[in-house]
């Protein structure tokens, strides 16, 4: 599937992060840092345009964070088709 880049600040220092969409309906997205972190985050978008994530596993992922990240990822839905 397409993946593309978001950056986001975290702790005042720009991460870089890949999303690959891995599933429709509902829409999920596995998030993978671009400095080499092990293990991945996957958000999934319900109903009423909120994510959830599931497996976190990164020590930066509030949930302010991965709002940001849904916010993000939304702006990119127009390319997802």
């Amino acid at each position: 599937m397409k993946s593309f880049n978001i950056v986001i600040f975290i702790y005042n220092a720009a991460m870089a992060f890949i999303v690959t969409r891995i599933s429709t309906k509902p829409y999920r997205f596995k998030v993978e840092s671009g400095i080499g972190e092990p293990n991945a985050l996957v958000l999934k978008l319900m109903p009423g345009n909120h994510f959830v994530a599931e497996h976190v596993s990164f020590k930066y992922f509030t949930k302010v964070n991965i709002r940001r990240l849904g916010v993000l990822i939304k702006h990119e839905k127009l390319s997802w088709v």
